[in-house]
């Protein structure tokens, strides 16, 4: 039987590595950490283009062929945020709920003062899309 020598770790200086687990944990926050910070960077570099001020007739027109044919709309409102812009638009189906105050929209009343622009979204058909 061959005798083995014992084997011996001298660290030929002061420096101690990081556990494993710490460096797990450091990698993880940091991504969260850079991710944050670009979606942060992208929300207030977008802007969005400013949509022509529409008539209340031409909002109920928008608004009767959305409902009739079952279409969806985007509605910009004049609301801006802290940048100074314009804020997203509002995309959904219009269920036909209004009085002469507001319109019911995605679980909320829309003052008709607050509604810049209103756009009937064509949908894709199922045939057209890519694969």
């Amino acid at each position: 039987m061959v005798k083995r020598t014992k084997k011996h770790f001298i660290p030929y200086n002061e420096y101690e590595d990081r556990r494993f687990g710490m460096k797990w944990a450091t990698a993880f926050a940091m991504d969260e950490l850079s991710q944050g910070i670009k979606d942060n960077y992208d929300q207030a570099m977008q802007v969005n283009q400013v949509l022509p001020q529409m008539s209340r007739q031409d909002i109920d027109v928008c608004l009767q062929q959305a409902f009739t044919r079952h279409q969806a709309i985007a509605i910009q409102l004049n609301h801006r945020d802290a940048y100074g812009h314009i804020e997203n638009e509002v995309v959904g189906y219009f269920t036909g709920q209004a009085n002469g105050q507001a319109l019911y929209f995605k679980g909320q009343w829309i003052a008709w003062s607050e509604i810049r622009h209103i756009r009937l979204l064509k949908e894709k058909k199922w045939s057209d899309l890519e694969k």
